[in-house]
């Protein structure tokens, strides 16, 4: 029986005994929600951007695991090239995308783009003018890819039809492929059932569309999602995004941050930062390193967490994790209280042997360790 004084808590069971580009969940940076807004889109520039590169690298957040540079919608220029070439926009980039993209490999970071497969991006359809990837995908992968180093890639859902979702998400992946470089492709078609219609297509795809920073809407998506039955889709090679993290823009307490990151690892989600990090506080910065429990997100088996059961505002998950060297079994457990006070919530052993299967059969005794204050805790015995 554990007494959990918070949201989630996150715990680590562990039995003593005697891919590819997208194996994990990719962690990253993303400028959508994490730059301010100028006329309704991201205050994303070289000098933003940068900046943020810079941020990463001095906060440990790159250490951490937190790879990819994203650089979402308005960098563009307003207009192709007379060739068709899509340039970033002289104005906001004046030494040109490659050197950003230079600048954050220097700092051990990956830069991504954002696209769509639409004749304009979602801000080029607010009046901005940018142009989306329709028509110019071969194109597109060339330059960015091939000419600049980009190696990640986001591909809208802006302005596009039923029929030509139906291949031009393919058609970018093929074009990506035939790069020869590995690029992590990230697809957002949400209404059309990406977690069944993308697998082997992209390494990630939006299970929604954009999820506001508040504990209602991420655990309504999340229950939505568990009840049509999305979560078991994701796996290595094609991971369930839930969004980007807004831990540190205000919406939330701390505690129900906390829980977020816990429930993003269970499922487990992508990680990726939509905070300003250049202002990063210490209370924040603590809940996105904090690194057994993005270890056990980043859990090399790949396998997605189970609700055991849900009753008046608290429910349990569990989460099977790759055997440790000398281990029997091991899983993680998530005690989640919705509620506002503290509650009691009790996981008999018993409950845990049907779902984590043979490893846990004829065992009586494990080590709890709790991941957010990393220390074991105590003994669970059956």
């Amino acid at each position: 029986m554990v007494s959990v004084r918070c949201f989630a808590r996150l715990f680590a069971l562990a039995m003593a005994m005697g891919a590819a580009i997208a194996a994990a969940p990719p962690m990253g940076w993303n400028s959508w929600y994490a730059l301010g807004k100028a006329a309704g889109w991201p205050i994303t520039n070289q000098s933003t951007v940068r900046a943020t590169a810079d941020a990463m690298k001095r906060t440990g957040l790159v250490e951490s695991g937190y790879r990819y540079l994203v650089v979402d919608d308005s960098w563009e220029n307003d207009h192709r090239e007379p060739d068709g070439r899509l340039l970033a926009n002289p104005t906001k980039f004046p030494d040109g995308m490659k050197a950003t993209v230079e600048y954050a490999q220097q700092r051990g970071l990956e830069l991504g783009l954002y696209t769509t497969p639409g004749m304009y991006t979602c801000a080029g359809a607010g009046g901005g003018g940018e142009p989306g990837s329709l028509g110019h995908i071969a194109q597109d992968v060339q330059l960015w890819v091939d000419d600049w180093g980009v190696r990640y890639l986001k591909d809208c859902v802006c302005n596009t039809t039923h029929a030509l979702r139906q291949h031009a998400y393919k058609d970018m992946a093929d074009a990506l492929n035939r790069s020869g470089h590995q690029v992590m492709y990230e697809c957002d078609p949400f209404m059309e059932k990406p977690w069944i219609t993308m697998q082997g297509v992209c390494d990630l795809w939006a299970v929604s569309d954009d999820i506001a920073d508040s504990f209602q809407a991420w655990t309504h998506q999340l229950d939505a999602s568990y009840a049509a039955g999305v979560i078991p889709d994701g796996g290595p090679g094609g991971w369930n995004s839930f969004d980007y993290l807004q831990v540190g823009n205000g919406g939330q307490s701390y505690t129900e941050y906390r829980s977020q990151l816990s429930m993003y690892s269970m499922i487990p989600a992508p990680l990726f930062v939509g905070t300003d990090v250049r202002n990063i506080s210490p209370e924040t910065l603590q809940i996105y390193q904090a690194a057994e429990v993005v270890g056990v997100n980043q859990d090399t088996l790949g396998m997605p967490g189970t609700r055991l059961w849900q009753l008046n505002q608290t429910e349990v998950w569990v989460r099977p994790l790759q055997r440790a060297v000398g281990s029997r079994a091991v899983c993680a457990v998530a005690l989640f209280n919705r509620g506002a006070e503290p509650k009691m919530i009790r996981v008999e052993w018993s409950e845990l042997g049907p779902v984590l299967g043979r490893g846990w059969r004829g065992m009586t005794l494990g080590l709890v360790r709790d991941l957010w204050r990393e220390e074991t805790v105590g003994v669970l015995e059956g």
